[in-house]
C-alpha cells in the first residue's frame, strides 16, 4: 500500500526528472530534482549525473518530508492532501517557505484568533503550528487550507517573476524553449506545480 510520502515523492519525481545542468539555473546541476549543494550536504560525493534514485529518495524523506521546519508526516495525519501540497512547495521553494504558507493559512482560517492565538509566521511548523492545525476540523478546513497554501505557492511564483527578473526569465526561456514572454515563464511553474 502506498503511503503519503510515496504519493508525494511520485508527484515530485514526475516533475523533477533526470539529470539537468543548465548554466542559467541558479541551483546548478540537479538529478532527481536534488541540487548538487543539497546532495553534498547529505554526503553524496559522486558525479551528479550518477546519483542513484535511492539517494535522492533518502534526501527527499530527510530534508523535505521529515524536515523539522515542516513535519509533513504529522500534517498528513491531519489531512494528506495538505501534506502533499506543502511537501511539493518545500521541494520547489524551501521547507521554511512552505511552513510559512501553512502558518499564514492557519491564521487566515482562525478568524480573529478565536480558536488559537495567531501564529508568528516564522517558517517553523513546530509544536504550536501543529497544535493549531489539530484544533481545526479537517473535514471542514482540510480542502480549503490545501487550496489556500496552493494559492500562496502560485502567488510566490508570480512575485518571483517581477520586472526585475524579466531578463533572467527571458534568458532561461531562450535556453529551454524559446519563449521570451515573462508571463509564459510564470505559467510554466503554475502548470507543473499549482494547476494539478
Amino acid at each position: 500500500m502506498e503511503g503519503s510520502f510515496e504519493k508525494a515523492l511520485a508527484h515530485t519525481l514526475n516533475i523533477e526528472k533526470g539529470f539537468v545542468d543548465d548554466p542559467t539555473d541558479r541551483g546548478g546541476a540537479t538529478n532527481w530534482g536534488i541540487t548538487e549543494k543539497v546532495a553534498r550536504k547529505h554526503g553524496y560525493i559522486g558525479r551528479m549525473q550518477d546519483m542513484p534514485r535511492a539517494t535522492a529518495v533518502a534526501i527527499y524523506r530527510e530534508s523535505y518530508w521529515d524536515e523539522r521546519h515542516l513535519p509533513c508526516e504529522q500534517i498528513s495525519d491531519w489531512y494528506e492532501a495538505l501534506a502533499l501540497e506543502l511537501f511539493d512547495s518545500g521541494v520547489n521553494m524551501d521547507p521554511k517557505i512552505a511552513a510559512g504558507f501553512l502558518q499564514v493559512g492557519l491564521n487566515f482560517f482562525n478568524r480573529d484568533a478565536r480558536t488559537f492565538p495567531n501564529l508568528k509566521v516564522d517558517g517553523w511548523a513546530g509544536t504550536r503550528t501543529i497544535e493549531a492545525l489539530n484544533t481545526l476540523d479537517p473535514l471542514r478546513y482540510g480542502r480549503n487550507l490545501t487550496a489556500f497554501c496552493n494559492t500562496l505557492q502560485g502567488r510566490r511564483y508570480w512575485e518571483i517573476c517581477t520586472p526585475l527578473d524579466q531578463q533572467e526569465a527571458a534568458d532561461w526561456l531562450r535556453v529551454h524553449d524559446g519563449r521570451e514572454d515573462q508571463e509564459k515563464y510564470a505559467l510554466g511553474w503554475f502548470d507543473k506545480r499549482v494547476a494539478q
